[in-house]
């Protein structure tokens, strides 16, 4: 299994599909170099590298309603949410799929910073 969000994301939160995208390209060509592989992930850069080896496309096209019912499923209230995140403000937890490449997500206002610019 390839996620391609683990190739992405460095140390720090570095995205390298911007800030590198010869290195993302590379580890992609390097992580679908062998006969069976199956990506998980949507990155318009890498598009490209994954269909030209790529044997089935699986999309799922799921519309707005069912992908935000399953991000803030409608029995969790927002507000409980947001106060849980006040209360480990800088503390930082590790993303799991990414903690051996130095990944972790610091819910400090740098991390809000970098959030809000990125919209």
């Amino acid at each position: 299994m390839i996620e391609l969000d683990a190739l992405n994301w460095g140390p720090n939160w570095l995205n390298r599909s911007l800030a590198e995208p010869h290195d993302f390209i590379r580890r992609i060509d390097e992580a679908t170099a062998g006969d069976v592989w199956v990506a998980d992930g949507n990155y318009r850069l890498a598009l490209p590298n994954i269909l030209r080896g790529a044997t089935d496309l699986i999309w799922l096209d799921f519309n707005r309603s069912v992908v935000m019912a399953r991000v803030h499923p409608p029995f969790t209230d927002p507000r409980h949410s947001a106060g849980r995140a006040l209360a480990r403000y800088g503390e930082p937890r590790a993303v799991p799929q990414m903690v051996g490449q130095g990944a972790s997500d610091p819910l400090g206002l740098g991390h809000l910073r970098r959030q809000a610019g990125a919209v």
